[in-house]
């Protein structure tokens, strides 16, 4: 489509290709690829006064630019989209605008901001009967919420997986499954193995790395509750898992998501005992979060600390 828009001089059809190339890219994790072809339908569209054009892609660069870790920048671009948005009364726009402003609110751990702009988002969405985008909002509020309320998380939750079946949205799917998954583990039931394991099946029949690497964080979660085998041995499966997501989203250059793995790895390798290579990821994982800003810093600095203190003791 790309080759034919251009060869016909039809700009407009080029960037909106170039657009949903780069969201293509971003799902397989070629950031760079991504981004290449996100700014290049920017320039065109802002070159032609393209203005609604404009805000999709600011909301494509945007997102690449969160998976990258650079929350501030895909902040900023978010913005820049929602004036936009606001100023043609593009009422859907403006709601998907208000999803990825609580996918960073979430991010930087102002849980309240998070709420809110997925509660009004999903208020909107629910008026105008916008499947997809409830979808995701029912999904990312349940993620949220799982932490402080399960029970009503898992409502929220099922509610949106039912969504997604009805679209047939396996890109939703394998996310849903896994927070219905870790929700599960919250609340200490013994389907969360089982559910966790269809999401990382699911995950990679997507095919999204991101999708892949969250997938194998959460079986790390999960096997971090059993620090012993059968033959009373250190137990190195959730340890597997978390290398595997670790590797995963170095791979596509998240650097964000890379530091959170590395940093459960860190806790669990804590409560195995084995304290130095505890210290050594918790650093690795320190140094990303401080170059970058994830709001995770502060657990990760703290048992730091700790470790530092109890080798001091001894």
């Amino acid at each position: 489509a790309l080759t034919l828009f251009r060869s016909a001089g039809d700009l407009r059809g080029v960037a909106s290709s170039l657009d949903d190339l780069a969201q293509v890219a971003r799902l397989q994790g070629d950031l760079d690829r991504a981004a290449a072809a996100a700014k290049e339908a920017l320039d065109i569209r802002r070159g032609h006064a393209d203005v609604r054009g404009e805000s999709v892609s600011l909301m494509t660069l945007g997102a690449i630019v969160h998976a990258r870790g650079e929350i501030d920048a895909a902040e900023e671009l978010f913005e820049q989209a929602r004036e936009i948005r606001e100023s043609i009364g593009d009422r859907a726009g403006v709601m998907q605008v208000y999803n990825a402003l609580g996918v960073v609110a979430f991010d930087k751990g102002d849980d309240e901001r998070a709420e809110a702009c997925w509660r009004a988002a999903l208020q909107e969405a629910r008026k105008v009967a916008d499947r997809h985008t409830q979808t995701f909002l029912l999904n990312n509020l349940g993620e949220l919420l799982t932490a402080r309320q399960p029970e009503e998380a898992e409502v929220l939750l099922l509610e949106s997986r039912e969504l997604a079946h009805q679209m047939k949205n396996r890109r939703a799917m394998a996310e849903i499954e896994r927070n219905l998954g870790l929700n599960a583990l919250k609340q200490g039931r013994e389907d969360a193995d089982r559910i966790l394991l269809r999401s990382l099946a699911l995950a990679e029949e997507y095919g999204s790395k991101e999708a892949i690497g969250l997938a194998h964080r959460a079986m790390g979660q999960l096997r971090a509750q059993t620090l012993f085998d059968d033959k009373g041995e250190p137990s190195r499966r959730a340890e597997e898992s978390f290398l595997a997501s670790i590797d995963t989203f170095r791979e596509i250059g998240s650097e964000k998501e890379a530091a959170r793995s590395l940093a459960q790895l860190g806790y669990h390798l804590v409560e195995r005992g084995e304290v130095e290579s505890a210290i050594e990821r918790l650093h690795e994982a320190r140094a990303i979060m401080r170059r970058i800003g994830v709001h995770d810093l502060a657990k990760v600095e703290q048992t730091l600390e700790e470790l530092g203190a109890k080798l001091t003791r001894h």
